[in-house]
């Protein structure tokens, strides 16, 4: 176990990005780390190796605080070796990657906050994202009685132009063992 985390306030200049840090930011996932940081300020630490002062937590918000011209920030310094510094760096991103949406709670809330005023894309979501979000809220579960509901661990419902498509989808999804119903 690690001792008790402490943050400290350190110049931005004094980390260093991980140049090889293999989570890609794009201009909206930046846009909203940016919108984010000006709406709530710093509210989570970077995590930064001590030794080396690279970060191992925190790539996208280092980049958006340099964006917006920060002089500096909040971080928690861990005193651990590369290896283990780089296996914390992708367990951070991933652990947040598996994790899946409840869309009829986020569609509750994004309508909420959108009904609110607030700017949507600025929290990283479109009004596109809501309106397929909240459609397939509405959308409905058919299953047929002999289907048992602690089995299915997704449905997928899609719509196609013809059933020369469907079929041929419904074929190749059934080929590759994938349990299916058109």
């Amino acid at each position: 176990m690690l001792p008790h985390l402490q943050s400290e306030k350190v110049m931005i200049s004094s980390i260093q990005k991980d140049t090889r840090n293999a989570r890609k930011h794009d201009a909206r996932n930046l846009k909203a780390i940016k919108e984010s940081l000006l709406k709530f300020g710093q509210v989570e630490p970077l995590v930064v190796q001590k030794s080396s002062q690279k970060i191992i937590g925190g790539n996208g918000r280092h980049a958006a605080m340099l964006a917006l011209g920060w002089k500096d920030c909040d971080v928690v310094q861990l005193d651990i070796d590369d290896e283990k510094a780089t296996a914390l760096g992708l367990v951070l991103n991933r652990s947040a990657e598996l994790a899946e949406w409840d869309n009829d709670t986020l569609g509750a809330l994004l309508s909420e906050l959108d009904e609110g005023g607030w700017d949507l894309d600025g929290l990283g979501f479109n009004a596109e994202d809501l309106k397929m979000i909240l459609d397939q809220e509405f959308q409905p579960n058919i299953k047929d009685e002999n289907d048992d509901e602690n089995n299915i661990k997704h449905l997928l419902t899609i719509t196609f132009a013809n059933e020369d498509d469907q079929q041929e989808l419904f074929l190749e999804l059934r080929d590759r063992g994938f349990k299916v119903k058109a």
